[in-house]
């Protein structure tokens, strides 16, 4: 089990900001999860709220199934 990290090793790091447009300059953070109740993405959400306060060129990119 885990994440075979040499899988991604070789990836397009530029590929996220290419895709949807988000230039160098912005912060981004990731959330990768289940996208289950029992998960508490709330609460990934009210951080993020905090956080753009402070950092308003941050991007919170949730990634799951």
């Amino acid at each position: 089990m885990g994440i075979q990290i040499q899988e991604f090793a070789d990836g397009d790091a530029t590929w996220l900001r290419r895709t949807y447009g988000i230039p160098d300059e912005e912060k981004i953070i990731l959330c990768v999860a289940r996208l289950g109740r029992e998960k508490n993405l709330d609460i990934v959400l009210q951080a993020f709220r905090s956080i753009r306060q402070t950092h308003p060129d941050s991007k919170l990119v949730i990634v799951g199934s």
